[in-house]
């Protein structure tokens, strides 16, 4: 039995991954592994949820305890379209401090941990990405940054898979963010490093998430 773990952002990508590692190993050891900035909506949580419930998979959520907002306050640093540490650390080193170096984080937060089929969920697992052809570009990051620990994939790249029919096969009802048109699905379309389009349509959208976030 090998071990899978499915880097789950909570996007329509990664959640074709879920599906095509769920499909094509249904007897091996599969984690989805989310990190939480603690800014997303409600509805996020509902769809990492639901997927959990509905492919019957473990999910382990990892998270430092702070929002990007907080970590610039603690950074000293103004996040921006060019400068956006958020991920690097409250997503990235949050996973590599865990998967590679075992050092648990702030939060931890099981959902469905009865569906984990070995608690030895890390030893020579795969790791997943939801990199699709336009995201390209970052696979030899990711490769450098996780590829010495483990062997890691991008089914996305390898294959055609329809987002909207993988929705469909599990009965899952699309996040909200992508309903009013977002890109993605994180910290409910208040993306630190998102450019002046995305902003007027988050005034245009959701003006109460706008509003607050101006006058933070």
């Amino acid at each position: 039995m090998r071990n899978h773990i499915i880097m789950f952002s909570g996007g329509l990508s990664s959640f074709s991954v879920v599906d095509y590692v769920k499909e094509t190993y249904p007897e091996d050891n599969i984690l989805l592994y989310f990190n939480d900035t603690l800014w997303e909506s409600d509805d996020l949580y509902r769809f990492i949820y639901e997927v959990s419930d509905k492919l019957e998979l473990p999910l382990l959520t990892h998270s430092m305890g702070l929002t990007p907002i907080q970590l610039m306050f603690e950074q000293k640093v103004v996040f921006n379209n060019r400068i956006g540490n958020c991920s690097k650390y409250l997503k990235m080193k949050v996973a590599g401090d865990f998967l590679i170096k075992g050092k648990v984080p702030k939060i931890e937060k099981w959902h469905n941990r009865q569906f984990l089929k070995s608690e030895d969920f890390v030893s020579d697992a795969t790791l997943y990405f939801g990199i699709s052809f336009a995201e390209a570009h970052r696979v030899k990051g990711i490769e450098k940054n996780w590829g010495k620990n483990f062997n890691v994939r991008f089914p996305l790249i390898e294959y055609f898979i329809d987002n909207q029919e993988v929705l469909e096969k599990w009965g899952i009802e699309i996040p909200i963010l992508y309903q009013l048109g977002f890109s993605h699905n994180n910290c409910n379309g208040r993306c630190v490093k998102a450019g002046m389009a995305h902003f007027k349509r988050l005034r245009e959208k959701m003006p109460d998430v706008f509003n607050k976030l101006a006058f933070l």
